[in-house]
């Protein structure tokens, strides 16, 4: 019986669900209650319908936005940006708020708060910065709901209690779409692919994935006017430390961590180290080239060989990853790549070539455009490394 019950729990659950629905409307009819709600839906013109269900969803994705703001501020983590359908409201250079418009994430439907991480420089750091995280990541679901109950107790209260029919109207049109909404910011939230986490996913892997936290952490840094070099300089050394007792795989996210920690390395006054040696013995970079989260890896191996002064297999690397055709970017994208580690490995001077990639570089950030500064990001990608020459013995027969 218990486990025909565990089974079929959903299909009795909705049973359940449409047996009370049931109940309630004939309560409502039977009482009178009914009129009153009929009587107000008429009195709103239908050209305001589709206002009220604009107001209505901006409403519901702007509560459940706050949640995620609000549990970020009392966990001591301050906030870079906050999205709602088509506005953007953000913190400027000089740290003002300023408020701006984007008809074109319309497309996205939803809302999105961008942490100010602070700069981390210690273990400890680390694991209070998991904490909040995981906090804030459920607190937006979880205010969906309780947001909803209350909506749910207001239409009751006006409904049953007085003849507001217009109000009633109004807070009974809440009802169904915030309800709607909210079932689906629920289930979203405990569903995952490859690339997006819901809510409730997240929330865990935050807790429990060393990887996966490490890599969102580290990508929210990088949107962070705060962010320094004591923090890159940490995290090199602890992703040094990391490496030494944690394997490696071709994991999403272990391609992310090791991109991060391969960056570091080029970044820093290293030309020695252990773990950088096995993460760039262990990647094939055929395989990497090919695929579409280890292409830019790939380039790293090659950078990393040559910032250890073995510029023989970097060229070699480079020529590899060139000819290997990957089908999950962009050919624009692969472009910008290859001028880019280029550029790094002294073989051609692009800096002009970034230039005129500015507008598609911009493009290719998709909603986070607004927080992030191109220039920066030309400016980095002129970076070169210390010139290594590279020596070959060429064989010339000669006719006697």
């Amino acid at each position: 019986m218990v486990i025909l019950v565990k089974k079929y729990r959903k299909i009795i659950n909705l049973l359940i669900f449409a047996a009370f629905l049931g109940f309630f409307f004939a309560f409502l009819k039977h009482e009178g209650h009914w009129i009153k709600l009929t009587n107000g839906l008429k009195s709103i013109g239908w050209y305001l319908y589709p206002l009220i269900l604009i107001f209505i969803i901006f409403k519901a994705i702007l509560i459940h936005e706050l949640g995620h703001l609000f549990s970020f501020l009392l966990n001591g983590i301050r906030i870079k940006a906050l999205y709602v359908l088509i506005f953007v409201l953000m913190k400027n250079e000089n740290n003002k708020w300023r408020l701006k418009v984007f008809p074109k994430y319309i497309k996205f439907l939803g809302g999105l708060v961008v942490p100010k991480l602070p700069s981390i420089r210690s273990e400890e750091e680390i694991k209070e910065i998991r904490k909040s995280f995981s906090k804030a990541l459920i607190a937006g679901p979880n205010t969906s709901i309780y947001y909803f109950i209350i909506i749910t107790i207001l239409f009751l209260v006006f409904l049953l209690f007085t003849n507001l029919n217009t109000l009633i109207a109004l807070l009974f049109l809440n009802f169904i779409i915030t309800g709607f909404l909210t079932v689906l910011v629920v289930l979203s939230s405990k569903v995952h692919t490859t690339e997006m986490y819901g809510d409730y996913v997240a929330y865990s892997k935050f807790l429990e994935d060393d990887k996966f936290a490490l890599v969102q952490i580290l990508q929210y840094l990088s949107f962070s006017s705060l962010k320094t070099k004591e923090s890159d300089q940490f995290f090199y050394m602890f992703l040094t430390k990391y490496y030494e007792t944690n394997r490696l795989s071709y994991n999403m996210f272990d391609l992310m961590l090791s991109t991060y920690f391969l960056n570091f390395f080029i970044d820093s006054n290293d030309t020695i180290n252990n773990s950088v040696d096995k993460t760039i013995k262990y990647y094939n970079v055929k395989r990497l080239a090919s695929s579409k989260y280890g292409r830019e890896l790939a380039y790293l191996v090659a950078a990393s060989f040559y910032k250890k002064r073995d510029s023989k297999n970097a060229y070699e690397y480079f020529k590899i990853i060139n000819e290997t055709k990957n089908n999950n970017l962009e050919e624009e994208q692969i472009e910008l790549l290859e001028k880019e580690y280029e550029h790094l490995l002294n073989l051609n001077d692009n800096s002009n070539y970034f230039i005129s990639k500015k507008k598609y570089i911009k493009n290719n950030l998709f909603v986070f455009e607004p927080i992030l500064n191109v220039d920066e990001m030309i400016n980095d990608m002129n970076k070169q490394l210390r010139f290594v020459e590279y020596k070959t013995n060429l064989y010339c027969p000669i006719d006697k």
